[in-house]
């Protein structure tokens, strides 16, 4: 057999070396293109996620146009003392016709409480603490049984018993309720001055709540209201990290919306931040108008349907979630307008001049 040429072996070794280096260059481009869509899709789905949250805060500034028409409101404070949180009766009073909110039906227009003209921002993040927080303990009084998660003998007295030992909501903040097996425990350093061992000593904590936000639900979403007539709304609906500010609110001065020294500080101070913050963010704007129309309390309790052989007079308790029947609970807890009415709701195509 005769030797093959003494230079065919190293072309072959240049063959594999260019194969392997085009190889190679072809699973960079493919990993480059694979990272550059997943990049796109992390963006198209970044775009999504805020304008879910920004649809998410239309439902939440109709909310607060219905019970903020109601309750939510106190009169200012004389010297520091507390003072207790007072009814109001709509956005056009009910009583008398005129502007409010207002405490009093006495027949004038008071709306210094959301003035017609004026805007206000809701910044949605989640709260340390809310004010007047309970616990989410599910029962604090569960049956003792054999079994439960602390166990009683069939012949102990409390066997089987619904005895209710603990009260029913707790504060999260501690009041000095005396410890038990199902309770929550004691701060020894309260100061308990009332005859069944509870504290006024973090009545205020408990009152005020911790309203520092958290970190992870921070710039995400918020909502604006301009009240440009009696019962009527601007809508700013927000997904973003902007807190519901606008550029015109960093550049102007002088004005009620104009940002403070405080505000900008948000921002590290950072202009091109904040409009950079801007530009990315996804806004919806919309015009809604509240009615004092709501529900009878008595709804429906009447099922006229049922015949004479059954009690038709349906009224159930306000915690109740199932009954048995053809109907379901019906109850004042079962009105969901007791704030009012959301009577229309326009969208915006462009933005609007006010908002």
């Amino acid at each position: 057999m005769t030797a093959p040429p003494s230079h065919s072996r190293p072309l072959r070794q240049g063959t594999i070396l260019i194969l392997v280096a085009g190889i190679s260059a072809l699973l960079v481009a493919l990993a480059a293109a694979f990272l550059a869509r997943m990049r796109s899709d992390a963006e198209e789905m970044a775009s999504v996620m805020r304008e879910a949250q920004a649809r998410i805060m239309l439902l939440a500034a109709c909310n607060w146009l219905q019970e903020s028409s109601r309750i939510g409101w106190e009169p200012n404070p004389v010297g520091g003392a507390p003072v207790e949180h007072l009814e109001t009766f709509g956005w056009i009073d009910v009583r008398d016709g005129k502007l409010g909110p207002k405490f009093y039906g006495d027949n004038r227009d008071d709306d210094s409480r959301f003035p017609i003209g004026s805007a206000r921002r809701f910044p949605m993040h989640v709260l340390q603490r809310p004010p007047c927080a309970v616990q989410l303990t599910v029962a604090y009084n569960p049956i003792p049984t054999t079994s439960s998660p602390n166990p009683v003998s069939e012949g102990d007295a409390r066997f089987g018993m619904p005895y209710l030992t603990n009260p029913d909501p707790q504060p999260v903040v501690p009041n000095g309720w005396l410890a038990s097996n199902f309770g929550t425990s004691v701060n020894a350093t309260l100061t308990v001055n009332e005859p069944d061992g509870t504290t006024r000593s973090n009545w205020a904590a408990y009152l005020q709540g911790d309203r520092r936000p958290r970190g992870n639900s921070t710039g995400m979403s918020w909502f604006r209201l301009f009240r440009d007539g009696p019962a009527t709304f601007v809508v700013a609906c927000g997904g973003g990290g902007t807190l519901g500010f606008r550029l015109q609110d960093w550049t102007s001065s002088g004005l009620p919306t104009s940002m403070t020294a405080a505000d900008k500080a948000q921002f590290g101070n950072d202009y091109e931040l904040f409009h950079n913050l801007e530009a990315n963010e996804c806004r919806l704007f919309y015009r809604v108008e509240w009615s004092g129309a709501c529900m009878a309390m008595d709804y429906h309790y009447m099922m006229h349907s049922r015949g004479r052989d059954f009690d038709h007079y349906c009224i159930w308790p306000l915690n109740a979630s199932s009954t048995e029947g053809v109907c379901e609970y019906r109850s004042q807890n079962h009105a969901k307008n007791m704030g009012g009415t959301i009577l229309w709701i326009q969208r915006l195509r462009s933005e609007p001049t006010h908002w």
